[in-house]
Order: structure tokens, then C-alpha cells, then sequence
């Protein structure tokens, strides 16, 4: 016996894709009069070699924060 009601059907909505921003257009794009904009572009990438028995490796992360008005870049490396 199901104590609970039955859950209602939920139709999830269809959002239009965004267009691709080139990481520099995230970068110097200002908000206009009227304009609510934000992006965020984040990238990593990674390496490791061994040579000769010696191993390295490490990578690094970028991050772009635009909020309309400032825009904030970070960057974070480690390895060898």
C-alpha cells in the first residue's frame, strides 16, 4: 500500500544553447548601459615526461571572472 501521492509530472524546460565566447572576449567585454553580462572561462592543462628515468610533471589552471564591470584572472601552476 503507497502511503504518499503519486509525484506530479514536471516538464523540464528547453533552454536555447549559448554561443561559444573566445576567452578573450570574456576578457575585455564591458557591460553596456542596461546590460547585465557575466562570464567565467576556465581552462587546465596537465604534462609528465620521462626522460632518461626522470620523471617530471605538473600542469596548470586559468580562470577569467567578468562580472560586467571588473574582470579578475587567476592563474595556478605546480609541478616540477
Amino acid at each position: 500500500m503507497n502511503m504518499l501521492p503519486p509525484f506530479p509530472k514536471f516538464k523540464m524546460p528547453v533552454f536555447k544553447p549559448f554561443p561559444r565566447m573566445d576567452p578573450n572576449e570574456i576578457r575585455n567585454h564591458v557591460a553596456g548601459p542596461n546590460e547585465k553580462f557575466s562570464a567565467v572561462s576556465t581552462s587546465s592543462h596537465t604534462f609528465s615526461s620521462n626522460n632518461n628515468g626522470k620523471i617530471t610533471a605538473g600542469g596548470g589552471i586559468s580562470t577569467i571572472v567578468n562580472d560586467g564591470k571588473k574582470v579578475k584572472e587567476s592563474v595556478l601552476v605546480y609541478g616540477d
